[in-house]
């Protein structure tokens, strides 16, 4: 009986030395996928703020290049406008404006006129002096 409680304490004790060795080599396992798990952390975020700048870049050149736009635009609206053919252009069409207002008004005179004739003729009520047809007393 000797033996077997020799060997059962011999067995008791590697378990244990078993075990610790486990625990210190989870812990070694542990340290060592934090120190990975930091080093990653510490390179995605170089990564992000590396983005963000280039971003803040881009930015500030989108900006620039709006601003130089806008002067552009100003610029041709400004040589449009003071160009010959453009102030030609802007007298023409308000010569005509005038004239479709002289002639509007020469209209509306005839077309007051006809509405007065057609009144007295019996053709009052109709669209633009049209004749009212009456039905037939068949």
């Amino acid at each position: 009986m000797s033996e077997l409680t020799r060997e059962r304490s011999q067995l008791t004790d590697t378990v244990k030395a078993l075990e610790s060795a486990a625990a210190a080599a989870g812990a070694a396992g542990i340290s060592e996928l934090s120190r990975q798990a930091d080093a990653e952390q510490t390179v995605s975020q170089s990564r992000l703020i590396e983005a963000e700048n280039q971003c803040a870049a881009a930015q500030e050149l989108l900006a620039a290049q709006n601003g130089e736009l806008d002067r552009l635009k100003a610029d041709m609206t400004k040589k449009l406008n003071e160009s010959q053919q453009f102030q030609e252009m802007t007298g023409i069409l308000g010569k005509k404006n005038a004239q479709i207002k002289d002639l509007r008004k020469r209209l509306s005179h005839y077309e007051g006129d006809a509405a007065e004739s057609a009144g007295e003729s019996g053709g009052a009520g109709t669209p633009e002096g049209g004749i009212e047809l009456k039905e037939d007393d068949d």
